[in-house]
């Protein structure tokens, strides 16, 4: 409760806090994308412009409120308490997975740029695609794939150290880097979407219709 209530105690509004931004924000960002277990889920690539904390009606708590650019959320709300109680060494391994397949990722969104979205219907682009796992979801290829190696502890060793603040986390091995790769590739399927069908994919709306429920099955 300490970080939420820095902001919340220098507030200027009764209702919510001033806006995060710059610095504070970026600090927010990198600790959520290493501690909170449904932050990519939720947030995916969004860029995040600013945070603001807010009273949770139900709860009664103060939480941050993520605010993207051009992009809502249904649930804006993460809890600073909630943050996962994993170590650091599997926060930065998991990091570097992500980074040794981002440019399959990258690759692969601007090949079904200007295509629609299988769930959605809208047109992709490059700044709402979104790339979603399934058969198996990237947190559990990278657990099997860690635990292959012998777990986080043995696998971090080849975690580059992040020098002067910096905020890239990978695997500095190429020989690990192909391994992950290789791993990934054999052991899920990818498939591009827009932002929105990606959203329906964690959250499945009551608002969908049969069609669309069909269709999202295949992909859950």
């Amino acid at each position: 409760m300490v970080v939420e209530n820095h902001f919340w105690d220098t507030r200027k509004c009764e209702q919510h806090s001033d806006l995060i931004v710059g610095d504070p924000c970026r600090f927010l960002v990198k600790v959520f994308e290493m501690y909170h277990p449904q932050w990519f889920e939720r947030v995916g690539t969004n860029e995040v412009i600013a945070f603001v904390v807010k009273t949770d009606k139900e709860y009664k708590t103060q939480n941050f409120n993520v605010v993207l650019k051009d992009y809502q959320l249904e649930d804006t709300s993460f809890s600073y308490s909630k943050l996962s109680k994993c170590s650091r060494e599997e926060a930065d391994v998991k990091a570097a997975c992500r980074e040794a397949v981002h440019r399959i990722i990258f690759k692969l969104k601007k090949r079904y740029c200007f295509s629609r979205c299988p769930i959605s219907g809208l047109e992709i682009n490059l700044d709402n695609a979104e790339v979603h796992h399934y058969a198996k979801s990237m947190r559990l290829l990278i657990k099997e794939w860690v635990d292959l190696k012998g777990g986080f502890s043995e696998v971090v060793k080849y975690v580059n150290q992040t020098i002067g603040g910096g905020t890239i986390t990978c695997f500095n091995d190429e020989v690990i880097i192909q391994d992950f790769i290789k791993f990934h590739n054999q052991n899920t399927h990818l498939v591009v979407l827009h932002r929105e069908g990606h959203s329906m994919i964690h959250k499945f709306q009551k608002c969908l219709t049969d069609k669309q429920k069909d269709i999202l099955k295949k992909f859950m």
